[in-house]
């Protein structure tokens, strides 16, 4: 049976410390990429649809602020900035159908997908990666073989309308349009939706509040939906939370440790290489059994050969004992590394679910403020000013309330001084 091949569109927030690192790996200007399974003999082939026309990614970003295509007005410091959009399938579906110039049209395919929800001067940079070896698929068909994949560094923007206030040196102009900003935001441009069934209508739990749907599992959707309607089949949509493609190397490390453990403890028997010695080894002592004639005081007495032979057998046993203790040392050595990697994708596991059960936590705390503010955000779009003055007369109540309080607690400590003086 064939391997059912998965569509992969994930999101990496990315901050503007952490710029430069995605820079770096994305257009190939580190040396050293041994840990990657990068071969830069082949960077050649990757495939640039969108540059930074010379620049850094910061260095285009903040362009975008000066020439004022984005806004970052309000946002804070550490704040995303960009996503690293991350597009993929597995190996062997682009292997199967003629791998680069397969992948090269499928990912001059995917980039439409990325205008399509980015818009094109929001994105500083899109790259199809062609070096990089999958070292499990290299071992099964004994020929190089390469993941085909696509990073795409875009900008998350909404729409965002700026009004006057009523502080404005034209009173009358308070909650009218003052401008209409491009507002990097992503976490309102990547903010859910309610889960729908299959005929359309909100998922409801059992207190009757709506279902969400992650933004991420929508961009999934997405790009399923668009990548078949452009024409390429054969795959279906990637599993919610999975991380199969990524396993794969790990998992086939740990696979080959497995072989090269088994190997060792085959070593190890008789009937292996060790065997052979060990059987040679019992020959000669088989041969030796006889040798000598008993002296008058009881003691063996050898001929020379015989003790040559004997003390041959003995260096024979001691340089197999010796072999012997070297293998069970890489033996030792390598289920450590068999149980290190297991625990490793055990504990990703264990991450992963963690984080999943505390977004839930997290969605279910934002459904329940969301229910006990709605009647104060459905007054605030309907009636902006009424609302706006009616917390700021709240306001005014509580600050005058609190000052009142401040001066009584300054009278009543004058008043204790006065009293202690006159006692």
């Amino acid at each position: 049976m064939s391997k059912t091949h998965y569509s992969v569109a994930r999101v990496n927030k990315v901050t503007r410390g952490s710029m430069g690192a995605c820079q770096r790996h994305n257009e190939r200007e580190n040396m050293d990429y041994k840990n990657e399974n990068v071969d830069l003999s082949r960077s050649e082939l990757n495939i640039n649809f969108k540059t930074c026309e010379g620049m850094t990614y910061a260095k285009k970003f903040d362009k975008l602020v000066e020439d004022g295509v984005i806004s970052t007005r309000g946002l804070k410091k550490d704040a995303t900035l960009l996503d690293e959009v991350v597009l993929d399938i597995n190996t062997m579906y682009f292997e199967e159908r003629g791998g680069y110039d397969y992948a090269l049209k499928f990912y001059t395919d995917a980039y439409e997908f990325i205008k399509s929800i980015y818009g094109e001067d929001k994105i500083i940079s899109a790259v199809m990666h062609a070096d990089e070896i999958n070292i499990a698929a290299t071992a099964e068909l004994g020929r190089p073989i390469y993941h085909y994949h696509m990073h795409a560094m875009a900008i998350p923007t909404v729409e965002k309308e700026v009004r006057y206030n009523k502080s404005n040196s034209d009173p009358t102009k308070a909650g009218q349009i003052k401008e209409v900003i491009t507002q990097v935001s992503h976490s309102k441009m990547w903010k859910s939706e309610p889960k729908l069934d299959e005929n359309g209508e909100p998922v409801l739990t059992k207190n009757g509040k709506k279902v969400l749907e992650p933004s991420y599992s929508l961009l999934q959707d997405k790009f399923f939906a668009f990548m078949t309607a452009a024409g390429h089949k054969d795959f279906e949509r990637g599993i919610k939370g999975s991380t199969a493609e990524h396993l794969d190397n790990l998992q086939f490390k740990i696979k080959k440790d497995s072989e090269r453990l088994a190997e060792i403890n085959a070593n190890l028997e008789l009937s292996g290489k060790y065997g052979e010695k060990v059987g040679e080894l019992k020959e000669g002592l088989d041969s030796l059994e006889g040798i000598g004639k008993k002296t008058f005081t009881g003691k063996i007495q050898l001929t020379s050969e015989e003790y040559d032979s004997l003390r041959g057998m003995a260096e024979k046993g001691i340089a197999i004992q010796k072999e012997l203790l070297e293998q069970e040392k890489v033996l030792d050595s390598r289920e450590k590394i068999i149980q290190d990697q297991s625990w490793t994708i055990s504990s990703l596991h264990q991450k992963i679910n963690g984080l999943e059960k505390k977004l839930g936590e997290v969605k279910e705390e934002l459904e329940q403020l969301k229910e006990k503010t709605k009647d104060y955000l459905t007054a605030l779009k309907h009636f902006p000013k009424e609302i706006t003055k009616f917390i700021d007369d709240l306001r005014d109540r509580f600050n005058r309330e609190q000052q009142a309080k401040r001066d009584a607690e300054v009278r009543r400590r004058k008043a204790r001084s006065r009293d202690d003086y006159e006692r």
